[in-house]
């Protein structure tokens, strides 16, 4: 377990962090087509599973290899999933700031419900990318099963939204305030949030999981 052990838990660690910049400058130069978002961040889940369950052995070789397998499902499941939370985000935003002729209880009543919507969405949207990185299923089973999950797990759910927002924040905060900071929220980016959310589902996923083998 000395220093210069390439396994003892520091340099694992390490590891792992510089397997999630990689991993970050992947899914930024192949998301640059947005229609390919929702297999990259598939992949990008299927990758940090499988280093939080230390079968991954080469994050550039599975991250292709798990987007050549599943664009089929995922690029069709991500841009659905993308235009609903746009497309409430937008009606949220146009109630909020833009409409004058709802007000008072009845305008109240629209953006809770609005926000709500977004937040369920936004939490399917993370669990199904998590599931069709490690299940087989066509997409609407996916988003079915991960429609339950974020409903049976409701701290979870709001956790993962947490650290999506935190991370998305504190980014935007050193941009403006600390530049120099910025600059490592750029190399980890939102792979670094996938990781944390995946942190979070193991519990929830391992039980489902088969057992550990070696990701070639």
């Amino acid at each position: 377990m000395g220093i210069f052990n390439m396994q003892n838990p520091f340099w694992r660690f390490m590891g792992k962090l510089f397997d999630v910049v990689v991993l970050n400058l992947l899914w930024t130069l192949c998301s640059l087509p947005i229609v390919t978002i929702g297999a990259t961040t598939s992949a990008v889940y299927c990758v940090c599973i499988g280093l939080i369950r230390d079968e991954v052995s080469g994050a550039v070789n599975a991250f292709f290899r798990v987007l050549r397998r599943d664009w089929k499902q995922t690029v069709p499941m991500g841009l659905l999933l993308l235009a609903v939370v746009a497309l409430l985000g937008f009606d949220l935003w146009y109630f909020l700031l833009v409409q004058d002729w709802l007000d008072g209880g009845p305008r109240m009543v629209v953006c809770v419900f609005l926000t709500l919507m977004l937040i369920l969405t936004t939490a399917t949207a993370i669990y199904s990318f998590a599931l069709a990185a490690v299940f087989d299923n066509t997409v609407k089973e996916t988003l079915h099963n991960a429609l339950l999950m974020a409903l049976r797990h409701p701290l979870r759910s709001l956790s993962m939204l947490a650290v999506t927002v935190g991370l998305a924040a504190a980014g935007g905060l050193s941009l403006i305030h600390i530049p120099a900071l910025s600059v490592v929220f750029m190399m980890f980016g939102p792979a670094l949030g996938i990781f944390l959310h995946c942190l979070i589902l193991m519990p929830v996923l391992n039980p489902y999981l088969p057992e550990i083998e070696e990701m070639e």
